[in-house]
């Protein structure tokens, strides 16, 4: 798995260099579609490089159509459910355009690429995790309900603590990655950077459906969220702009959480949530709470580290838990 992730690293990475590399003011936009599929060869020449050179393995070409034929039969929820996904991220700012200017557009997705970049950590987290899953819903159902609530305790801790970082100190993250023109970018930064903790709790419930064979619920959990939230952007971008898209975006994320909890509780297990969850949530309120609560009295910024500084102190108390992560079955 660890050469999984490396692909994932390798693919943005490369992606970003080139972007880094060729554009400049006035570029031409497809010059960022050549990063994209440079990012996704590099990936394909690694994975064939890493077959031949340490699993050993040489592809055989022989029923590669058949064989193909037969696995897009059978994968394709999951191909659908990733497009679904995608609009479920991508379809604010498309209903945005629409409506506002190219800058409210910015003001959108100039917060949306950076948290992209944190969710290729979620992505990541849930790849590897995927075996254990799938390995525990095939032997005893209380196995896997022991390692969904276990990564839970631990995994919704650094969620919520990016979460909370980035939405205290929002204004500071805006102007140090894109320069003070974005700053009316922040508040919309401030509601997507939310998606993050979402998405890493719905995914114990969406990759438990894959693992458990029930593709297409995941598809049906994402496919409803990008219905819902493009609806809600249609209604809310023309009304309130880059924020009523970044709503939509989060009505969304909590949309397909929903769907993929329930379907996980009638096909598997029901998790306690409230004992999961709990501690991060009070933790997250108090120290948003502290965070706002000082920065109108003190400076924005010593707010923001104090907000900071308390979820930290909080996790600190919780480390046992934190622990845990090394010791789940990657």
């Amino acid at each position: 798995m660890h050469w999984v992730a490396a692909g994932g690293v390798l693919r943005n990475m490369t992606f970003a260099m080139m972007v880094f590399a060729l554009a400049r003011p006035g570029s031409d936009l497809r010059l960022v579609g050549i990063a994209e599929v440079a990012g996704a060869a590099a990936l394909g020449v690694m994975n064939l490089v890493v077959l031949r050179r340490v699993l050993k393995l040489t592809p055989d070409w022989t029923g590669a159509v058949r064989g193909a034929a037969r696995m897009l039969r059978e994968a394709w929820p999951l191909g659908a459910g990733e497009i679904a996904w995608a609009g479920l991220w991508y379809s604010p700012s498309v209903v945005l355009g629409t409506f506002a200017s190219g800058q409210e557009v910015a003001w959108l997705a100039g917060p949306l690429r950076i948290v992209l970049a944190l969710h290729t950590f979620v992505w990541l987290y849930f790849f590897n995790l995927l075996p254990g899953l799938s390995r525990a819903l095939g032997t005893f159902r209380d196995e896997w309900r022991s390692l969904v609530t276990r990564s839970l305790h631990t995994a919704l801790w650094p969620a919520f603590g990016v979460a909370v970082g980035c939405t205290l100190v929002a204004p500071v993250v805006i102007q140090r990655v894109y320069g003070p023109a974005y700053g009316p970018a922040a508040v919309p930064l401030q509601i997507v950077i939310w998606m993050i903790p979402i998405a890493w709790f719905s995914g114990h419930f969406r990759y438990s459906l894959i693992g458990g064979g029930h593709q297409r619920w995941d598809f049906a959990a994402s496919g409803l969220a990008a219905l819902v939230t493009a609806s809600l952007a249609f209604v809310l971008a023309e009304r309130m702009g880059a924020v009523g898209a970044a709503l939509a975006l989060i009505a969304g994320g909590l949309v397909n959480a929903v769907v993929a909890y329930a379907a996980v509780s009638r096909y598997f297990e029901r998790v306690r949530l409230a004992r999961a969850t709990s501690p991060v949530l009070i933790a997250t309120v108090l120290s948003l709470a502290v965070g706002f609560g000082t920065r109108s009295v003190l400076d924005p910024i010593v707010g923001g580290v104090l907000g900071i500084g308390v979820f930290v102190l909080l996790a600190v108390r919780r480390r046992r838990e934190l622990v845990e992560l090394a010791r789940l079955p990657w």
